[in-house]
């Protein structure tokens, strides 16, 4: 009876080592055919195409997994000694910078980069900007009408009594968009003046969301009167019917670096390169472009289109520091937490 205990259990050994060896070795086998895996911190929309695109324009069949930036980072960290995926596609640049100085990404110098402005590239190669995306105010026309309100240009508008309850913005611990917002209002204003302002704005908020992207379907369906959002992602809303208009701060508004790098040790080191080599380049973006008109593309190749320019005749971008904006991350996050958050 204890030989054949002892026999079950070997064999079970044996088969848990089998399965697991032979999961690793489908995995390499995979990857060495040209199939690799990205993680995408953009919308899923905005990681889907580009996959998709770029298997269109190079043939390397590519798998990828749409992940918050907070969960993605979190995830590079847990498979530092077994890199899972080869490429970290969007998500806001101050991110990245910390990944970089924690050994998580792979240096790569693009050929495709050498005119991207180097304010928008490590020179190291850790990372470069794949697009700016400013974010703004959007509101629903309709409850602003009813409710006799103009339609927000600045921002000292949202402090108005009549919002109270009525301003919709996303949570900075879980959101990239929310904590470029906090970011550039301390940049704008102050860090003191900044807090004091948003201490005001609190009082007119309805709720932090988790998603950086929910303020707008928000007010789009009606729930509040104004969100603060990316612009692209009030565009891409206005095309699924939500009724939105989208205005800027006068005083100036801030925007995400979206970055794309390899991640270390990756796993289809050659098919990754090959993904930056083509989102970066001049066909790449104008590729996405066709999709995606309000970004602002990081190859100076690419203009603006010409049917979404009206919305940045307005837009006055503020100077964002992004290596203060990793540097303060968790400093800031945490003091809009007990000082704002915690509030409600």
């Amino acid at each position: 009876m204890v030989k054949r205990s002892l026999f079950i259990s070997i064999m079970v050994i044996v088969s848990l080592f089998l399965l697991f060896f032979l999961g690793q070795f489908s995995t390499v086998l995979a990857q060495s055919k040209g199939e690799f895996i990205i993680y995408g911190s953009g919308e899923e929309e905005y990681v889907s195409v580009a996959v998709e695109e770029f298997t269109k324009a190079t043939g390397i069949k590519t798998q990828y997994l749409r992940l918050s930036t907070g969960e993605c980072f979190n995830r590079l960290r847990a498979e530092k000694d077994n890199p899972q995926a080869s490429v970290w596609f969007m998500g806001p640049g101050d991110v990245y910078r910390v990944a970089a100085t924690e050994g998580l990404l792979h240096p790569y110098i693009s050929p495709s980069a050498k005119n991207i402005d180097p304010s928008l590239k490590d020179p190291d190669g850790y990372w470069t900007t794949f697009v700016l995306v400013p974010f703004g105010f959007v509101s629903n026309k309709d409850l602003l009408d009813k409710a006799g309100l103009p339609i927000p240009t600045s921002w000292y508008d949202l402090l108005d009594p009549r919002y109270k309850g009525q301003v919709v913005l996303s949570n900075p611990f879980t959101s990239g968009t929310a904590y470029t917002v906090l970011s550039s209002l301390v940049t704008l204003m102050g860090e003191d003046e900044a807090f004091d302002y948003l201490k005001k704005l609190n009082e007119n908020i309805l709720q932090y969301t988790q998603s950086g992207s929910a303020p707008g379907r928000m007010a789009g369906n009606g729930e509040a009167l104004v969100g603060i959002i990316f612009i692209s992602n009030a565009v891409e809303q206005q095309k699924q019917g939500y009724p939105l208009t989208i205005s800027t701060p006068k005083e100036g508004v801030g925007y995400s670096q979206e970055l794309t790098a390899i991640i270390a040790g990756a796993p289809a080191l050659d098919d990754a390169k090959a993904f930056i080599d083509w989102i970066l380049s001049e066909d790449g973006q104008k590729v996405m472009q066709g999709h995606f008109t309000t970004f602002i593309y990081s190859n100076p190749a690419i203009t603006t289109d010409p049917e979404t320019a009206y919305i940045f005749d307005n837009l006055e971008l503020i100077d964002r520091d992004m290596v203060w904006a990793a540097e303060q991350s968790e400093r800031l996050k945490e003091k809009f937490h007990t000082e704002i958050a915690l509030i409600r």
